[in-house]
C-alpha cells in the first residue's frame, strides 16, 4: 500500500497534535511545579521575614525600657545638678551683697 501525499499530511497532522499535546502537559506539568517552588519559597521568605521584624519588635522595646530605665535614673542627678545651681546663685547673690555691703560701709580715705 503506498501512501498518498494526503495520507502523508494527515500523519505529520496526527504527530503534530500529539507531540503539541506532549508539550502541553510538559508545560503545565513544568508551570505547576514553578508554582509551587515560588509558593513555597516566597512562603519560607515571608515567614524569615515575620520572625526577624518580631525580633526587631522585641529588641526596640527593650531599648525603650532600657531608655526610660535611663531617665528614671537621670532624674535624681538632674534635680540634685539644679539644687547645687541654685546654692552657688544663692552663694554668689550673698558675695554679691558683702562686696556691695563692704564698698559701702569702708572708710573713706
Amino acid at each position: 500500500m503506498a501512501l498518498t501525499k494526503q495520507d502523508l499530511k494527515n500523519i505529520g497532522t496526527l504527530i503534530d497534535e500529539k507531540i503539541n499535546k506532549a508539550f502541553d502537559v510538559q508545560k503545565k506539568y513544568l508551570d505547576e511545579k514553578l508554582d509551587q517552588g515560588f509558593t513555597a519559597q516566597k512562603k519560607y521568605l515571608d515567614d524569615k521575614i515575620d520572625q526577624k521584624v518580631d525580633s526587631l519588635r522585641v529588641l526596640i522595646e527593650a531599648l525603650r525600657s532600657d531608655i526610660a530605665l535611663l531617665a528614671e535614673g537621670r532624674e535624681p542627678i538632674i534635680e540634685k545638678q539644679d539644687r547645687h545651681e541654685q546654692k552657688i546663685t544663692n552663694h554668689e547673690k550673698r558675695i554679691t551683697t558683702l562686696e556691695d555691703f563692704s564698698y559701702k560701709c569702708r572708710p573713706k580715705i
